[in-house]
């Protein structure tokens, strides 16, 4: 839900100093996009990871996309070189897994992945709702295709909304509420993601 559009036009740093309340709002406009806790397997976790990398190299696509995650306690390399995550037409089947992403060299908290082991991620609600094609959060036949709702549409895995005083929080609250607890806010490079050479275009 991350966006560098603001009413002065795009922006793609934030300048030291002051971060007001429409900083956040601006890279965080969408208020129904609430906090969510989803448990994924490992295999779901590296699925969703294949996903988010399927048009990193891409000329013009990958930032149209916008899908990419950015990610927290979880460390992983991209290799472009790899087969792309594929999905059908109709966004209902995963038909191609994916090899960009080798689930060896995904560590959550520092720990190997466990492709079989159970993780409690934080996302926001769409994502959890399985929306932008990443069907590892939708119920799925062992053939990877979505198993339809009685509406006929995906169902996503089961979620729990974060709530906060009762209330269900947004992502852009959730920002403001951890800049107001920490006062300062200084980011730096963790290097969570390492995206290899295969993956930076070539004109």
């Amino acid at each position: 839900g991350i966006r560098n559009t603001t009413a002065c036009g795009e922006r793609q740093v934030v300048p030291a100093g002051t971060l007001f309340e429409k900083d956040a709002d601006d890279m965080l406009p969408f208020a129904t996009n609430q906090l969510v806790v989803v448990n994924v397997t490992g295999e779901e976790l590296w699925l969703m990871l294949e996903h988010s990398a399927t048009l990193l190299g891409q000329v013009g696509e990958a930032g149209a996309a916008g899908y990419f995650l950015q990610v927290h306690g979880v460390a992983l390399e991209v290799n472009c070189a790899g087969t792309p995550q594929s999905l059908s037409s109709g966004g209902d089947r995963i038909l191609t897994r994916g090899g960009r992403v080798d689930p060896a060299r995904v560590f959550v908290d520092g720990t190997a992945l466990d492709l079989r082991a159970t993780y409690p991620v934080l996302m926001n609600s769409f994502v959890g709702g399985a929306g932008d094609g990443f069907l590892a959060l939708a119920l799925r036949n062992p053939d990877d295709s979505i198993i339809p709702g009685a509406n006929g549409k995906k169902q996503p895995k089961p979620s729990t909304f974060v709530l906060i005083d009762g209330a269900r929080v947004s992502e852009a609250d959730a920002l403001k509420r951890y800049v107001r607890t920490h006062g300062v806010v200084a980011p730096r490079v963790e290097g969570r993601i390492r995206v290899l050479a295969s993956c930076v275009p070539s004109q």
